[in-house]
């Protein structure tokens, strides 16, 4: 931190050195330093009281010694006002430890209000010492033991009131600038408590300052005024050298009393100009970022209140600012966090989407939900046939294996968080288990510590329940359920796209064995005793009697390629191939084949159908011819007749019989 000016570093070391001497030694020196202010009044004395030389080593003695006793009365106060200032400096400086029975917040704001007040009480003490016990003591020794007249008791008194309370201000000042470094010492940690209690303000400063230079400037130039006109009267007196010596004396006093205020304008400016040079320099560091810089307390007037505001708004302004960033960092974790867990949710929607069997697509979310979202324990629980039961199907932990293993099953609405969750169709969110009443402990988790339980819902019907549990209490909020429901929703689609699946590939799998052994039956039907063969040569094309197929078929002599002739599975047919010895079948020309046996059995397997769709066509255009002419006849000798003889054409049968009648009661008997 920047120092104000160069002399505040010198006493800082000093501090450094001595700790809590520091204070005793520095009054003490400012106390010597000061008494040269008192060489005015003494001066004023010396040529006004016009003393003799045995009255002015009298007044010389008298006032030693009463300055001596001074000297011990005033280092006696400044130890006993500034007790808690110096234990607590010897603590920060010289290593010591906290005196028994002291709290150490206690010690540093009485520390800090000693010495914060000394300077205006050591100012009171001043007066009152040098008036009572110098000046005073002073004048009365002059007039009882010197004896000096009145006038001359007169001049004592002004002369010692005008030294008297140059030295208190000089005093004063002095002091307040040394303190500095104690007052940034133990400045208090906590701006609330830094309040200070200034009793010697600015304007009491000016004033005084003031008020004493005039008063004493009017004091001694009027009264030695009077003192030379008094001489000049006189009998024998040469009134010139009287004048001359008034004038010479006079301006002494004059310049004296200048260079004195000067002095004590040059400390006050100090008081002002620093304090508020050292306030900007703050607020300019905390423009560039440095927020961490403070304000320096150099006084103990009205500057220091102003210091002590401005550090603790400075103090508010960064807790504020802390207190923002927290937040903001907390909204920005809260949102990567969901932007995460929104991600997770959107991945495991898609890989479960994309998975078809409802055991891996159970297996693989559980193990996608606790990796993603970080959980202890995953399962998914399914609803048996009679919604009785929530059955484990899948989980991610290791006790939820074992529970697998041992088919781990809750009662819908009696048992465990998972069974009232599959029960009410809401989720369950046990933020503490030990207090939650549906809870259901079991050994395989022991680690659990929360619980929340979503329903697994398909058009808007349960069909089961996702479980998630972590070793943290409090883990599930409400926008992590609201995730998590959201998965929930897509998971419990995809399970049901899944046996939706499955259940339209068992009844395609059903009706492909349908039509292939159909297929099977009928081209069995078809060939069985009627086989059909070509064969192609240089000569030409030629069918092949059954008697001419099977020696063909054992020819392994000779360079064939056989490829079978298959319609969804079956083998219907066969071609062969013959060359010539010594020339080999390419993969090409195998392909070929195998291209053409597979087009022969599509095209035979159409032309299977088209043959059957024209034989019952022509069959339904039989039944439609005979029933027209059936029709026709009215009478009833005439329709049977009609009926028996298209019967007979149509199905070319070479006896038909037709008869009409009702069996009786002993024929059935009988039969």
């Amino acid at each position: 931190m920047n120092k104000p000016i160069r002399q505040k570093d010198r006493l800082e070391r000093l501090l450094s050195r001595w700790g809590g001497s520091y204070v005793l030694r520095m009054q003490s020196i400012t106390q010597l330093i000061s008494y040269f202010a008192a060489a005015i009044g003494i001066y004023y004395i010396l040529i006004t009281a016009n003393f003799s030389a045995l009255q002015t080593v009298e007044l010389l003695i008298s006032v030693f010694g009463f300055v001596l006793f001074v000297n011990l009365v005033i280092p006696i106060y400044t130890a006993m006002a500034t007790t808690h200032a110096r234990t607590r400096l010897d603590i920060l400086f010289k290593g010591k430890t906290l005196p028994a029975g002291k709290d150490e917040n206690e010690l540093e704001i009485q520390a800090w209000r000693e010495i914060i007040i000394l300077p205006w009480r050591f100012a009171l003490i001043e007066i009152a010492t040098a008036y009572l016990l110098v000046v005073l003591p002073g004048v009365l020794f002059m007039y009882r033991v010197g004896g000096a007249t009145t006038i001359q008791i007169i001049h004592v008194a002004i002369g010692g009131f005008i030294s008297s309370t140059w030295v208190v201000i000089q005093e004063t000042l002095t002091l307040d600038r040394i303190l500095a470094p104690i007052r940034r010492a133990l400045l208090p940690r906590n701006s609330e408590r830094q309040n200070a209690e200034s009793g010697l303000r600015m304007t009491v400063r000016l004033q005084a300052i003031i008020a004493s230079l005039i008063l004493s400037t009017i004091l001694m130039i009027g009264a030695l005024g009077y003192q030379k006109l008094l001489n000049a009267s006189a009998v024998g007196s040469n009134s010139a050298t009287e004048i001359h010596q008034y004038l010479v004396q006079a301006s002494i006093i004059g310049v004296v009393s200048i260079v004195f205020g000067l002095g004590q304008a040059g400390f006050l400016t100090l008081s002002v100009s620093q304090p508020v040079h050292e306030m900007i320099q703050t607020m300019d560091e905390i423009r560039k970022g440095i927020y961490s810089r403070r304000a320096i307390i150099i006084t103990s007037d009205e500057t220091a209140q102003l210091t002590i505001r401005l550090n603790q708004l400075l103090d508010e302004l960064r807790g504020t600012q802390l207190e923002l960033e927290h937040k903001v960092e907390e909204r920005t974790s809260d949102l990567v966090r969901k932007s995460v867990q929104l991600q997770a949710a959107s991945q495991v929607a898609r890989d479960a989407a994309q998975l078809q069997d409802i055991n891996t697509l159970l297996s693989q979310t559980v193990k996608l939900i606790s990796e993603r979202f970080g959980y202890y324990h995953c399962a998914i629980f399914l609803l048996n046939d009679t919604n009785e039961y929530a059955v484990l199907q899948a989980a991610s932990s290791e006790g939820g294996q074992r529970m697998l293993i041992r088919g781990h099953r809750l009662k819908v609405g009696q048992q465990g968080i998972v069974g009232s969750t599959a029960y009410q169709n809401r989720p369950h969110i046990a933020g503490d288990v030990g207090r939650d009443t549906a809870f259901l402990e079991n050994p395989d988790l022991p680690m659990t510590h929360s619980e929340a339980a979503v329903p697994l819902t398909a058009h808007g019907k349960v069909i089961g329940v996702l479980d998630i549990q972590s070793t943290e209490k409090e883990e599930f909020s409400q926008e992590n359920i609201e995730i998590v429901q959201t998965l929930a929703d897509q998971i419990g689609l995809a399970i049901q796209n899944a046996r939706s699946l499955g259940e339209s590939q068992n009844a395609l799998q059903q009706l492909e064995a349908t039509t292939n052994e159909n297929i099977r039956r009928v081209w069995q039907q078809r060939v069985r005793g009627n086989k059909q063969a070509f064969r192609y040569t240089s000569i030409g094309l030629s069918p092949l009697r059954p008697s001419d197929i099977q020696p063909l078929a054992h020819d392994i002599e000779s360079n064939h390629l056989n490829t079978p002739i298959t319609l969804r599975g079956q083998h219907i047919g066969t071609i062969r191939l013959l060359r010539k010895a010594g020339d080999a079948w390419s993969d090409s020309d195998q392909t070929l084949a195998i291209e053409v046996a597979n087009q022969v059995g599509l095209a035979l397997e159409n032309a299977r159908l088209l043959q059957d769709a024209q034989r019952l066509a022509s069959r339904e255009q039989q039944i439609s011819t005979i029933s027209t002419r059936i029709q026709q006849s009215t009478d009833l000798d005439t329709l049977l007749q009609n009926t028996v003889r298209e019967l007979g054409i149509a199905l070319g049968t070479t006896n038909t019989f037709i008869q009409i009648g009702i069996d009786s009661q002993e024929d059935k008997d009988t039969n």
